[in-house]
């Protein structure tokens, strides 16, 4: 019998799939001309460490729900993320060689490697890939990115395409990861670029769509507090009581 209860592992595995400030919003797209993809690539967003807190909602099977959301990451090396309601939920950590993740609800954790996000995203990522789709880069390397069409520029890793639509300030407004050998497809809208740092813009919503043979998920990540200051740690302890999933 099909359940509609959602999976905490496959929520946390996706959501890892991100004052003074100007809010901008932008829906509209731009032709894929050399010279816009140049401005693209020069908005690309670096840090160091980057902290990203606020909400996260998970539709399936027309039913919401809202949990709050806790990303930590250190580029190029650790994701940390912890996602609660009333202080139970799921805490997970990706290294470059290794996915962990804790579930105080049903007391139990797992490790794999990354192998285990692909049977989501359809391909193997990376941390600097995953990373990147958080926060509204491109999701691989700029040498990748060789085609383009009216729209959009793409790239190929194997038997896994990217395909970007700029909006029109030279950001990121749709990133879509389409596998040839499989049924399993994603796509990423960023809206809502806010001023970080001096320079810089980031998302401040994004809107994911998973899409699967047999069935399909959106997921809204809304980073209500976005830090770059230094951060000390990345505690992660696995309870001695829980079992291994």
């Amino acid at each position: 019998m099909k359940t509609t209860n959602l999976n905490p592992y496959l929520i946390a595995t996706l959501l890892l799939m991100l004052g003074a400030c100007r809010t901008i919003h932008k829906t509209t797209d731009l032709p894929a001309t050399p010279v816009n993809i140049a401005r693209y690539w020069e908005n690309q967003f670096d840090f160091d460490d980057i902290q990203l807190r606020g909400k996260a909602t998970i539709t399936q099977d027309n039913k919401k729900n809202t949990v709050s959301m806790h990303i930590k990451m250190k580029k190029d090396s650790i994701v940390w993320a912890k996602f609660s309601l009333f202080g139970f939920g799921v805490n997970a950590l990706i290294t470059p060689d290794s996915f962990f993740m804790i579930n105080s609800i049903t007391q139990e954790y797992m490790k794999y490697d990354h192998a285990f996000l692909e049977q989501y995203l359809g391909f193997k990522p990376q941390v600097n890939q995953l990373q990147n789709m958080l926060i509204g880069n491109a999701a691989f390397s700029q040498s990748l990115y060789t085609a383009y069409d009216q729209n959009r520029i793409i790239a190929r890793a194997g038997l896994t395409k990217n395909s970007i639509q700029m909006d029109a300030l030279f950001h990121t407004l749709v990133s879509e990861i389409i596998t040839s050998d499989t049924t399993r497809s994603a796509s990423i809208r960023y809206s809502t670029y806010e001023k970080v740092g001096e320079n810089s813009m980031l998302p401040k919503i994004l809107i994911i769509a998973i899409n699967q043979a047999s069935e399909s998920l959106k997921l809204e990540l809304n980073y209500q507090n976005i830090s770059q200051a230094p951060i000390r740690d990345f505690i992660f302890k696995i309870p001695t009581n829980y079992r291994r999933k």
